[in-house]
């Protein structure tokens, strides 16, 4: 999720729409986070927030609306204003964003890949586990992601239940960032 919205004062634009996503996450729900924007008066930007659906090739030709469909229900969508955010658990291809893996092990290693446009600045990455911040990955604000993507690997737990014993767990990943666009 590659979420930067801010109002002047430092506060969330539309606060409880993340964290209602959220709560649905952790009752079982798994639906998808959309990015979408209207305007209703000469203040407002139309399109800034966006979805990006990854449909596995990016030549327009080769999009169909089955293809569409079908990334809709592996989940590779990313709802953002300018950050690209991608990743996976434990393997590039069976553990990519949006997909249900199982494991015997009480944690997991979350790689991330972030790209942006150049005048779009990313301060942090906030790595999500079950509605809580598990970590946070600091990112040079000034670096040009568009020419210098930022790669990682992050080993992390698994939630726990008030036993201790590691429990289902699902990651969102966050770009935010503090200039204005």
């Amino acid at each position: 999720a590659g979420r930067i919205v801010l109002k002047a004062n430092g506060d969330p634009a539309f606060p409880g729409a993340v964290e209602d996503w959220f709560n649905l996450l952790n009752l079982g729900r798994r639906f998808i986070a959309v990015g979408t924007a209207d305007s209703h008066s000469g203040s407002d930007e139309a399109g800034q927030f966006r979805t990006m659906v990854y449909v596995g090739d990016d030549r327009p030709i080769t999009l169909t609306d089955e293809r569409l469909v079908e990334a809709f229900r592996a989940r590779r969508v990313v709802a953002t204003n300018a950050p690209l955010v991608d990743f996976w658990i434990d393997d590039p291809n069976r553990g990519v964003m949006g997909q249900t893996i199982s494991t015997t092990k009480d944690g997991v290693t979350l790689h991330y890949h972030l790209t942006a446009a150049k005048w779009a600045s990313v301060a942090r990455l906030n790595v999500w586990r079950n509605g809580v911040i598990a970590t946070v990955v600091e990112v040079d604000p000034d670096r040009d992601l568009a020419k210098q993507p930022l790669d990682g690997a992050l080993d992390l737990e698994l939630a726990r239940d008030a036993k201790g014993s590691a429990i289902d767990s699902w990651f969102v990943v966050e770009a935010i960032g503090y200039r204005s666009l």
